[in-house]
């Protein structure tokens, strides 16, 4: 009887123990905007948070029997800084205006920025790029069903010339034991001659887009590893416009980045807290970049 006691009096013990670890986790741990747990979902009609006051919470109708959504749905709080700089850059914003969001994977930044910027009836066109076609085609139906006119969708990786490359998939390493039974599959490509993959340069696409007259203004970089090839390809645009970059770093890439931003021109801001190494590239002598900064408190 003793023993029966005592073996359930450290069952408790270790099963408090196990409730606190995992509330330590829940608390502290777990990365900022990832999900522990899929949202639980009733309709196929999806809410983002802006933090912008004059529209503070924008929605989406999303094909949910398509194999992309649980994707699309375990992004939604992902970045919100990072994407609350473009949601006030668009709200401010009353001239045409270009953003490219290289690295799209399931639109979930360009989905949403073409929804503000429609709802706000902004002169605003987006450009998002990613070599994988499910992703693309998700991207395709979404932006069908919530009649996205101002949406530029291209199935292409993005580098310092035209090429071609095949894909790999990989995950991105961990410790934590939840983020890994979540986190979405991470796209990347090897440059590849007989690949089936079409890599181009940033500064082609935008030309081919037949949208010359709206300047590139936003230029976002999440391209696992390639953030420094593919700023070369982006080198006109980058030349002609200034345009604020908000690029996702690496130990690897970090020096490549800030070293060659910094011979065009640009300093950077601290890093976004959380937010997978985003860092922002801004002119200091544009007034706008460094009004739009100060306002999140994003400036050095």
């Amino acid at each position: 009887m003793l023993d029966s006691a005592r073996t359930t009096k450290n069952l408790l013990i270790i099963l408090a123990c196990m409730a606190i670890v995992l509330l330590t986790y829940v608390v502290y741990i777990k990365p900022k905007g990832i999900l522990l747990f899929a949202p639980q979902q009733q309709s196929n009609i999806f809410y983002r948070q802006t933090g912008i006051e004059q529209l503070p919470q924008i929605q989406l109708t999303i094909p949910t029997k398509n194999p992309m959504a649980d994707l699309f749905t375990r992004e939604l709080t992902k970045e919100p800084a990072t994407n609350q700089l473009m949601f006030a850059f668009i709200e401010q914003n009353t001239e045409k205006a270009m953003i490219f969001d290289a690295g799209g994977h399931v639109g979930d930044t360009s989905l949403w920025l073409a929804q503000f910027a429609k709802t706000l009836k902004k002169p605003i066109k987006i450009i998002t790029a990613d070599p994988n076609e499910a992703k693309i085609r998700f991207i395709q139906e979404v932006a069908r069903m919530n009649n996205l006119d101002n949406l530029i969708i291209v199935q292409s990786a993005v580098g310092d010339q035209a090429s071609k490359g095949q894909e790999i998939t990989a995950r991105k390493k961990q410790s934590s034991f939840f983020y890994q039974k979540i986190a979405a599959p991470m796209y990347q490509v090897k440059p590849d001659p007989n690949g089936a993959i079409s890599i181009r340069t940033i500064d082609d696409i935008i030309a081919t887009s037949n949208i010359n007259d709206y300047p590139l203004k936003i230029l976002h970089l999440d391209v696992e590893g390639y953030e420094f090839l593919a700023l070369k390809g982006a080198r006109q645009q980058i030349l002609k416009h200034k345009p604020l970059a908000i690029i996702e770093l690496s130990n690897q890439t970090e020096q490549w980045v800030s070293t060659a931003m910094h011979k065009q021109g640009y300093a950077n801001s601290k890093k976004i807290a959380h937010e997978f190494n985003n860092t922002i590239y801004f002119t200091p002598t544009d007034k706008n970049h460094k009004a739009l900064l100060n306002q999140l408190a994003l400036l050095p």
